[in-house]
């Protein structure tokens, strides 16, 4: 079990209650477990984690206590905790890869903190120093590496996740909260290769890449989750329009858009073979094609090359993975471990 000494207490900010730095942390003494048999992993359902979780606690008073790194177990929750009647949760979903030569990165993580803290902010959850977490979650991916998958496509899934943990029937702000990182190693979400999927369409906007070398994606007006992934794609496919880095078999006469998308757009697109592809973007899947829309009653039909990806898809799929995988060298990824 990893701790912080007894009697210390962490930085905190007297105006907000943040964790301003990082508490130094014990190393206690381990067995390193077998690593996880990662061969036998045939899907992305997260049913088996390493053994230690990070937990670190909150309280209006005090401010955000110890941080821990634990055994995994399960949570003590009193049965009038408020997460369990006010839904007063939020999560962050980001991986950890190894390359050929053992190195441990996570891709892009200080996103997913940024994410995470406006995520709290909305749901009036306490707020926290991104870079204090991130420096925890480090740890606790080193103390377990050993169940971070060889086989490629693989990667080890890092979910943390914030509640609400006072007892109290009644909906308010809760003046307690507990902060939890888990782990799990996952396979790739397309173990056999791309299998694009359908849609049912509604008469809102949705996430798309419609439309001839135009890549097209309704823009960040609330109802749009600020993906990294999303970002990513965006941040490479403009880099690519501009020339700043080209990517492989990628069309060099592209724009990139962030505007509102109607779904008689896509259908008049799709009529008059102007829609090149249609895919969604995560962290999961990385890139997820899609090749029907179920829309008023009628399905809207979308292009898929034989491998089920596109024209623009493929390209920017093959630069991310090279990145998350090590191959491909680039700021985005953060090093854990050599």
């Amino acid at each position: 079990m990893l701790t912080l000494p007894l009697g210390q207490t962490p930085s905190l900010d007297p105006m907000t209650g943040e964790l301003v730095a990082l508490p130094d942390i014990q190393t206690g003494d381990h067995e390193e477990p077998e690593p996880h048999p990662s061969a036998a992993l045939e899907n992305v359902g997260l049913r088996s984690y390493i053994h230690h979780m990070l937990s670190i606690p909150w309280d209006a008073v005090n401010g955000w206590g110890v941080p821990s790194i634990q055994p995994y177990g399960p949570l003590q929750l009193d049965p009038s905790t408020t997460v369990l009647h006010y839904a007063q949760t939020l999560f962050e979903g980001m991986k950890a890869y190894r390359d050929d030569n053992g190195k441990v990165t996570l891709f892009r993580p200080d996103m997913n903190m940024k994410r995470m803290n406006n995520s709290a902010k909305r749901i009036a959850l306490p707020n926290f120093d991104g870079d204090a977490l991130l420096d925890l979650i480090k740890e606790l991916v080193r103390l377990d590496k050993h169940w971070i998958p060889k086989e490629t496509g693989h990667s080890l899934y890092i979910r943390p996740t914030l509640i609400g943990t006072q007892k109290f029937i009644g909906v308010a702000p809760p003046t307690e909260a507990l902060l939890f990182v888990i782990c799990s190693p996952v396979g790739p979400y397309y173990p056999n290769g791309f299998k694009p999927i359908a849609l049912y369409g509604t008469t809102e906007y949705i996430r798309a890449a419609p439309g001839g070398y135009e890549l097209v994606t309704p823009p960040l007006d609330g109802m749009i989750l600020p993906g990294v992934t999303r970002d990513s794609v965006l941040t490479l496919a403009r880099g690519h329009a501009a020339g700043i880095k080209r990517l492989p078999n990628l069309p060099e006469n592209l724009t990139v858009s962030e505007r509102p998308i109607t779904m008689s757009e896509v259908k008049e697109a799709s009529k008059t073979n102007k829609l090149v592809e249609l895919f969604g973007a995560g962290t999961a899947a990385v890139i997820s094609p899609v090749d029907r829309i179920g829309y008023l009653n009628e399905d809207i039909h979308i292009p898929t090359g034989e491998d089920g990806m596109g024209l623009i898809s493929r390209p920017i799929w093959t630069e991310l993975v090279g990145i998350q995988t090590g191959k491909t060298p680039s700021e985005w990824s953060v090093v854990v471990t050599e």
